[in-house]
């Protein structure tokens, strides 16, 4: 009986239970003292009642409980990452506007998380692009190196002025890629 393992739950069947008998004793009483006989009927009456409102109770307590659970699975699933999973929120209620403002939230986390994982992307594939343009002015420069030694004195200013061309374009490139690397790992932020 797990429904009775919720404290409040408990104390209100108990609470019913004392209520009702003390209700049953008070009118065997009154109809005591009123008549000098006790009514069996008033008995009989009061025992199936009692009975239906305990189980009237028990069976709304066990349908919640079994809503509560399957929101719980549902919410379990979404921390396990199924991002389409929604938990049912069709009905009025107290219960149901809290089930609504879990979905909003899983929706907007989601939305989130999608747009994170693109940002990312776009991260992961400036920096490669930014790499890759870094690997062409070295490569330009060892080459212009190896030229210099044997060139002339003419070509040997042509071919500083290319290695300082290509040397500016690197510095642009990795000042872009340390801002980048501050951008990822959240040390700068765009003003919006």
């Amino acid at each position: 009986m797990r429904i009775l393992a919720n404290h409040n739950i408990k104390n209100l069947f108990i609470a019913i239970v004392v209520i009702m008998s003390s209700f049953l004793a008070l009118s065997q009483v009154a109809m005591y003292f009123a008549f000098g006989k006790i009514s069996f009927v008033t008995l009989v009456l009061f025992i199936p009642a009692t009975v239906g409102v305990l189980l009237a109770l028990f069976c709304y307590f066990k349908k919640q409980d079994i809503i509560l659970e399957e929101a719980a699975s549902k919410i379990e699933a979404l921390l396990a990452g199924d991002t389409e999973v929604r938990i049912a929120n069709e009905e009025e209620g107290e219960l149901y506007r809290l089930f609504w403002s879990i979905n909003n939230m899983a929706a907007v986390l989601t939305s989130k998380a999608s747009k994170e994982k693109q940002e990312k992307i776009f991260l992961k594939n400036t920096i490669s692009d930014i790499s890759h343009q870094l690997k062409t002015p070295i490569t330009s420069m060892i080459l212009m190196a190896n030229l210099l030694e044997d060139a002339p004195e003419d070509k040997q200013r042509e071919f500083i002025f290319s290695m300082k061309k290509e040397l500016s374009h690197m510095e642009w490139l990795i000042s872009a890629l340390l801002k980048m690397a501050k951008l990822d790992s959240g040390t700068v932020n765009f003003i919006t």
